[in-house]
Parts: structure tokens; sequence; C-alpha cells
């Protein structure tokens, strides 16, 4: 058999939780720019709540002197009727991801608060309405909540779009600990069939939440060698890996195994 023509494919067999990866986006705690209540690093549209600015903190009527007003900090956006706070991040595509955040409603009547997800073109690919939780004394506070948001087909822009509804009033919506997350398969880890490109491995295989090993070896017997993988890129749900073939080898075989 011709050297380097032979590599086996297998995968573990562990059953692993989704879990969010890397997180897209920028100053999701409105705790950035303490100084400025309507300049929010990373967002367009509406002003901070709370924070320590030299202008008087826009409480609405009944919330004088109630700190903090952010749910990790001391500032969070302030969404009211007619108006959309919104921020756009570039994602991989191929990967579903979920928005998570917190909110309650601050004032004397209910904020409804509308959460879209928008791709490139345009297109509402998710959406949700909240009627917002009593933020004052007696209230449940801050929820948390989270929205499914579906893999786009290609690598572009995602924006995440909160709006008040109805009336521009005094009652406010309140937003914090805003993130984008990358959900990761639960599935067990699954190599492709490796390409020969060369003199190169192309390696590919399926990113889960647990610590994967990549594992070689030049007999299907063993003994298996952990591979260095850490100059694999994560792309579209998946790792990618090049690897040097050995010029002197008749076969190899390749396997990852997800655990410590």
């Amino acid at each position: 058999m011709p050297r380097n023509s032979r590599a086996l494919v297998a995968a573990s067999a562990l059953l692993l939780a989704n879990v969010p990866s890397q997180a897209q986006i920028v100053n999701g705690s409105f705790e950035v720019d303490p100084g400025s209540f309507c300049t929010m690093t990373g967002w367009t549209g509406g002003c901070k709540l709370g924070g320590t600015g030299t202008v008087p903190v826009p409480y609405p009527p009944g919330y004088v002197n109630v700190q903090p007003i952010g749910k990790d900090g001391s500032a969070s956006a302030g969404v009211h009727g007619g108006e959309q706070v919104k921020q756009s991040v570039t994602v991989d595509g191929g990967a579903p991801h979920t928005l998570s955040y917190y909110a309650m409603y601050m004032g004397l009547a209910e904020v409804t608060l509308r959460t879209r997800v928008i791709d490139g073109l345009g297109n509402v690919i998710a959406e949700q309405t909240q009627t917002l939780p009593h933020g004052g004394p007696g209230g449940l506070g801050y929820q948390k909540y989270s929205l499914d948001v579906p893999a786009i087909t290609a690598d572009g822009s995602l924006t995440v779009e909160f709006a008040g509804l109805g009336p521009q009033t005094s009652n406010v919506a309140s937003v914090d600990v805003v993130s984008l997350d990358r959900v990761l398969s639960k599935l067990p880890p699954v190599l492709d069939p490796p390409k020969l490109v060369g003199g190169v491995w192309k390696l590919a295989w399926t990113e889960t939440v647990a610590k994967q090993k990549l594992l070689g070896a030049a007999d299907l017997g063993g003994p298996w060698t952990v591979l260095d993988s850490s100059a694999a890129v994560a792309k579209g749900g998946k790792l990618y890996l090049d690897i040097a073939a050995d010029p002197n080898a008749n076969s190899v075989y390749f396997r990852t195994h997800a655990g410590p």
C-alpha cells in the first residue's frame, strides 16, 4: 500500500450538553463610558440608566436613590417606548447562537420590550416580545431571557435590536448583561474523512463543549498519541487543522476524544 494512503476516522461516544462559547457583543454590561449617559460604546440609540455621570441620574418617577440600576454593575440600557437600542456583530456562518439578557421595567406602568435579531439582508430571523416585570420595591426585578438564533449560511452580520413598544413615557425598560453566544454541538465529536493534499493532512471535526483531544496512531491497535491541536481554527461549528504527513509512514489513523 502506498505510504500515507490510509487514514481511519473514529469518534468517541460521549453525550455532551449545549453551552455557549465565544461571546460577540461589545459592552453588553453597559459599564463603559461611565461619564456619559447617552454614549454607549458598541450600541446605537437609547441612553444609560444609573451610572456615575455628571448629569442627574435619569431615574423614572419613584426611583430616586435606587442603586444599583445595573444587574451586574451601576448601569444598564434604558429603552423607552418608541426607542430602539441596537448593535451589529459579525458571526461565523453555519453555527446557531443564543441571545441572552436581563430586563425589567421602571416606572408606574408596564413596559413591553420587543427583541429581534436581524441578518445582513434585513430579515428578522429571531424575535420575541415580553411584558417585563416591575423593578421597584415589591417587584420581581431583573429576569433573564434568552432567544434561539438560527445559523446563517455564510459569515456575515447580525443585528441585535431592543425596542420599546407603545408611546414614549417616563416608564422605561432596563436591559443589561447582553450576550450573543455560539452554541456548541451536544452530539459526540465527529471527525470528517481526512484529506491528504500536498503532503498535508486536512482534518476537520465538530466542535463540542467538552475538552477535545485529537489522537493519532500508525496502527489501529495503537499506541495512540495525543496530537497538538492548539492551532485548530474554529469556524461554523467545526475545528479545522492541518498536519504535515510523515513521508516514512505506511499508514496513519486519526480519532477524536472528548474529555479531560
